[in-house]
């Protein structure tokens, strides 16, 4: 019997974030380990490997957050809102997290994880550069026109609103519970005063 591969057509979930066809000669032939490409001119995407480094995303969100870390989300297209602000970058400056001088001047919490999603090619390839060489872990959503990138790389539309909302939906939950983590902690290394036999 014949093993099919768990590919989902993109087509289907358009409205959200994996509507990342581009045309034939735009697309990066770099994405084929987990975009697959057909004469139909519809994109497969390789759902086990996609949901895996979403996953892993999403734990060490959580658990930086518990640790009072910091995380920053850069895109463009993500509106700010009053969940968002919290981790939201408006715009990339050159040496944002790998000159400090840059850190101290936009004032920014220096991140333990960044999230990026720019269909600008150019742009992702200086912030890659940037996370290598200040080894911080990072989370990148392409289409099928930009190279994979950083420690976590994932096909997905970085355009429109409502696909970069709701990759932000999903990191927002990802904080909350780091912030549970972080108070279930504190809970369990609290000491109560023991009582004498006599009160």
């Amino acid at each position: 019997m014949k093993t099919k591969l768990n590919y989902i057509k993109s087509k289907k979930l358009s409205e959200h974030f994996v509507d990342v066809g581009v045309s034939s000669s735009l697309r990066n032939k770099n994405n084929n380990d987990m975009i697959k490409s057909c004469p139909q001119k519809i994109d497969f995407l390789k759902v086990e490997k996609i949901f895996s480094n979403l996953r892993k995303s999403l734990y060490l969100t959580s658990d930086i957050i518990a640790k009072k870390g910091h995380i920053v989300v850069y895109s463009p297209s993500l509106k700010v809102t009053d969940s968002t602000k919290q981790f939201k970058q408006n715009n990339w400056v050159h040496g944002l997290i790998s000159n400090f001088k840059t850190v101290r001047k936009v004032g920014t919490k220096f991140p333990n994880f960044i999230v990026i999603m720019t269909n600008d090619t150019k742009e992702q390839e200086g912030i890659e550069n940037e996370a290598l060489r200040t080894q911080i872990p990072s989370l990148f959503v392409n289409n099928s026109n930009n190279l994979p990138a950083g420690l976590f790389s994932i096909p997905g539309n970085n355009i429109t609103e409502g696909s970069t909302n709701y990759i932000a939906d999903l990191f927002i939950s990802a904080i909350t519970a780091g912030h549970l983590k972080e108070i279930a902690s504190l809970n369990s290394k609290k000491r109560f005063p023991r009582l004498d036999s006599n009160q």
